[in-house]
């Protein structure tokens, strides 16, 4: 009987690993990481498709001149004491009976079992130690390409730790040490912000442009996508954690159509709209239109407010209910309506008391800059939809 192993494509092969679908509590680096990449996706043709919590992390599917090439990600954002080493690459779960397999070198590597050639990131908030700083270098960067000795070394040590262990395409450290690059980010805000810039810049470079409280209404709708796939379920909808190029594109397209073009609408319609798919009862959303009015007129003609603290005071709106919004769309609060509405007024009454301004400021007027906010379709009372 032969003992051939029959290879699969990445396409037609489950996880390795696949447990219940977890209710994951807020958005987290692994979030960010792969909104960034999503981003990138639409820009670089040679970026196929983004796949979240399947094989790895995230799994990128790129065109190569042979075909395929597959990377598997893994996203790191343990609050470590320590700098990333050897040692806790090749640390297993002592837990189990047979922790073969358990370390974070051995999980990644078992990716390598399909017929597309792949690769291996690491992307961490701590950075590394001083004798894996190579591994921080682009593939074709001078150092990268002359530090073969320092590869080697580095597979030994590795091989040691972990018995030789190998993929079942049959490679070891060095295979995975040659085909791996390790990005530190440093922290959620700081992956968070390139990502924004990065996507004003894509939008400029499509002669597009929305207003930046739009783009931050943008980025959280993305961030939304990648978090519903990584959430879905493999076993019950596998398709539905794979994003491709093609479809990413035609999403933005259709997302920088309808707010650069919104429907044409009487003022306090989409206000109105918004707060009755909420739940918000009737009588509610006619307060909250006559709030919008008053808003609006205190706006064009002030009796109450000096025209210095207005710009202020609406930043500040605007940025207490952008935090609200993450927390909902991160699932921190369950997307109810009526609830999350009651969340926004509660937290302006509380803005009211620290607004550091000549003179205090009516609530009536923050209450109605959210709601005219919420006219302009930035703000909203129900999780993003993607």
């Amino acid at each position: 009987m032969s003992n051939t192993r029959i290879q699969h494509s990445i396409h037609d092969l489950p996880p390795l690993e696949r447990g219940g679908v977890e209710a994951r509590q807020g958005f987290d680096v692994q979030d960010h990481v792969a909104a960034g990449l999503f981003i990138s996706m639409i820009e670089l043709p040679e970026l196929l498709a983004l796949w979240c919590e399947t094989h790895d992390d995230i799994t990128l599917i790129w065109h190569a001149a042979a075909g395929e090439e597959v990377e598997f990600v893994q996203v790191k954002s343990h609050a470590l004491n320590q700098l990333w080493s050897l040692a806790l690459l090749c640390e297993r779960d002592r837990k189990v009976t047979n922790p073969v397999g358990t370390s974070i070198f051995e999980r990644s590597l078992s990716n390598d079992r399909a017929t597309e050639p792949c690769r291996f990131r690491m992307v961490t908030c701590r950075p590394v130690q001083t004798d894996l700083t190579l591994l921080t270098l682009m593939s074709d960067a001078p150092d990268r390409i002359n530090g073969t000795a320092t590869i080697k070394a580095l597979a030994e040590e590795i091989a040691n730790r972990v018995n030789g262990f190998r993929s079942e395409n049959g490679n070891g450290a060095k295979f995975w040490l040659e085909h791996l690059r390790w990005e530190v980010v440093h922290s959620v805000e700081s992956v968070q912000s390139q990502n924004l810039i990065h996507l004003k810049k894509l939008i400029e470079k499509r002669d597009d442009y929305i207003f930046s409280d739009q783009l931050d209404e943008l980025y959280s709708s993305i961030l939304t996508k990648v978090r519903d796939a990584a959430s879905a379920d493999w076993g019950v909808d596998p398709a539905g954690k794979k994003l491709t190029r093609q479809c990413a594109i035609q999403w933005l397209d259709a997302q920088l159509k309808s707010r650069q073009n919104p429907a044409p609408a009487t003022g306090g319609k989409q206000l109105d709209d918004k707060l009755r798919i909420a739940g918000v009862d009737p009588i509610e959303v006619e307060s909250a239109l006559d709030s919008r009015r008053y808003y609006i007129s205190e706006r064009l003609r002030p009796q109450y407010l000096s025209l210095t603290n207005i710009p202020l005071i609406e930043g500040e709106v605007a940025a207490t209910l952008h935090a609200l919004r993450a927390r909902l769309d991160a699932g921190e609060f369950p997307d109810n309506g009526v609830d999350f509405h009651a969340k926004c007024l509660n937290a302006l009454q509380e803005l009211q008391r620290t607004l550091s301004t000549t003179c205090t400021v009516p609530l009536s007027f923050l209450i109605g800059c959210m709601y005219c906010i919420a006219d302009r379709c930035t703000h909203r009372f129900r999780k993003a939809k993607v």
